[in-house]
């Protein structure tokens, strides 16, 4: 499936290069494997392209996509997938950047915050003073 993809690439490619090429969305192209090309995971830490969490409400999917993009641009990774879910691994990489801002950063902002893997005030307040 590999070899295919990367020939449709190619072949793509080239003919974009000369200017001969359509585009085909994948939804129509009869060779590609769609589960395949879904199952890649959506990395990002363009956190300013989500609604941010004011006051560390977490309660929709944008506000949600702000953490988990904040978190990669803090840790300069892609540690988690931008879904709006939050889930264990999100708790996870919350309770990460605690302790981080802890161990870095509470010194110099005059307070820690509580490492439970949970955005709340304390947590926005955090990313704020980090100017997030």
């Amino acid at each position: 499936m590999n070899k295919v993809l990367k020939r449709i690439s190619a072949v793509t490619l080239s003919l974009a290069v000369i200017g001969t090429a359509s585009v085909i969305p994948v939804k129509n192209s009869p060779m590609i494997n769609t589960a395949v090309v879904a199952s890649a995971a959506n990395y990002d830490n363009a956190y300013w392209n989500y609604t941010r969490p004011t006051g560390g409400r977490r309660d929709t999917a944008s506000k949600v996509k702000w953490i988990q993009a904040a978190i990669n641009y803090y840790f300069n990774s892609n540690k988690l997938d931008v879904d709006g879910s939050y889930g264990p691994l999100t708790s996870s990489a919350v309770a990460d950047f605690q302790r981080s801002y802890n161990k870095y950063y509470s010194r110099t902002t005059g307070f820690s915050i509580a490492v439970d893997g949970d955005f709340g005030p304390d947590t926005f307040r955090a990313f704020e003073a980090l100017n997030y």
